[in-house]
């Protein structure tokens, strides 16, 4: 299981806690330069970093203080965005809703859209409210790829070619 899942499982349960503002907070501390410099910093201990984040954070919870000086323990401040967008998916599967994003090296036409909403609900199974959240990435060249859950379906043109390159150089 991936550690920002683990972490995302973990506060979940915990619902007198903000945690969306508490990650997104933690998130911009973490990634200033001036914090990844000091966290690089073998002398700097995990306490001390976590104190850092803790006294950026106006009056943190106890919750809170636990999961910065969690992440600080083992190191894994990096991972603070993964705990979050894995956070967002929980609250959002929570609700009964599931969330697939979407990738096309252009913007879809909306036919496009119904063509490529329709081929996700059939590959994901849902008949519950899906959330369809589009992004724009040119080195697909075209086609799509959808990501949900922990799943991610490739029908991108640059995916197809790769594996004609790999194919041909294997013969």
């Amino acid at each position: 299981m991936l550690v920002s899942k683990q972490y995302a499982e973990a506060i979940s349960d915990i619902t007198t806690v903000d945690w969306d503002s508490t990650l997104q907070a933690i998130h911009a501390i973490v990634e200033q330069p001036v914090f990844k410099q000091l966290s690089r910093n073998p002398f700097i201990s995990s306490e001390h970093k976590a104190s850092l984040v803790i006294a950026c954070i106006k009056k943190a919870t106890k919750e809170e203080k636990g999961l910065i000086q969690a992440l600080a323990k083992h190191g894994r401040f990096d991972q603070v965005k993964a705990i979050h967008e894995q956070y967002l998916r929980n609250q959002l599967i929570k609700q009964g809703t599931l969330k697939v994003e979407i990738t096309t090296a252009n913007k879809p036409s909306p036919k496009q859209k119904k063509l490529i909403e329709n081929f996700a609900i059939l590959q994901t199974g849902s008949d519950t409210n899906t959330l369809f959240e589009y992004h724009i990435n040119d080195a697909i060249i075209g086609g799509f790829i959808l990501k949900f859950n922990d799943y991610i379906i490739d029908k991108s043109l640059a995916a197809r070619l790769e594996s004609i390159g790999h194919n041909t150089q294997g013969s």
